[in-house]
């Protein structure tokens, strides 16, 4: 038998908080300010001035939600018609590069002392043309990979339809630190932004997100 466990907020209600550029105007974000949150989007880059570079916003606050009032949509554009960047959600925080570039997003340590069987949600797809989304789980012990999935979806898929991607481990250790991300374009590459691949304007959205435990 088994046990759910919800990810915190994880039918994202409750961690939404509007901000307002200078001159470009407001807009919500998910887990901007609160550097002990789970999830962050990469809306803070929205700050960039725009003489150093034109940026535009990649998540945002969903009102067709799943479960309560709120989803997330994240959706992949460009910058300056130049920097193809994916829609991504995730483990990740402000200091992006020593998240990805350095430590692969693997900064949230969990402590469960023991190991989720699968991630559960549910969500929608509205690619451009011919598009892939990607979500995708690590589990580390510190700094070992011990094991995780990915799920990839190629199809549109327009009404709530639940995910169900089961974990698959290598190590018998525990699991300390989880690394979880969902991506509008699943052709992304953090090592090289410039080498991400994808459509602009396709849309993943998620809601009702958790882990599921062995009983006990």
């Amino acid at each position: 038998s088994i046990s759910a466990q919800q990810i915190e907020d994880g039918s994202f209600e409750t961690k939404w908080t509007q901000f307002n550029t200078i001159g470009r105007g407001p807009y919500w974000d998910y887990s901007q300010e609160d550097e002990d949150d789970l999830f962050r989007t990469l809306n803070f880059l929205y700050e960039i001035p725009d003489g150093i570079v034109e940026t535009a916003l990649t998540a945002f606050r969903e009102t067709d939600a799943q479960d309560g009032n709120y989803a997330i949509r994240v959706t992949s554009t460009y910058f300056e018609n130049i920097l193809f960047v994916p829609g991504v959600f995730g483990t990740i925080s402000n200091d992006f590069v020593r998240e990805f570039l350095d430590t692969r997003g693997i900064t949230i340590v969990t402590e469960y002392g023991f190991k989720p069987t699968a991630l559960k949600g549910y969500y929608k797809y509205l690619p451009e043309g011919r598009d892939s989304a990607s979500i995708e789980i690590d589990l580390y012990n510190y700094d070992v990979r011990i094991g995780g999935a990915r799920f990839v979806e190629y199809e549109p898929v327009s009404e709530w339809t639940a995910f169900d991607v089961p974990l698959h481990y290598d190590h018998a250790a525990s699991a300390t630190h989880m690394r979880l991300i969902f991506v509008a374009s699943a052709g992304y590459n953090f090592d090289n932004l410039e080498a991400c691949k994808g459509n602009p304007g396709t849309s993943l959205i998620i809601d009702n997100v958790w882990l599921e435990f062995p009983n006990g």
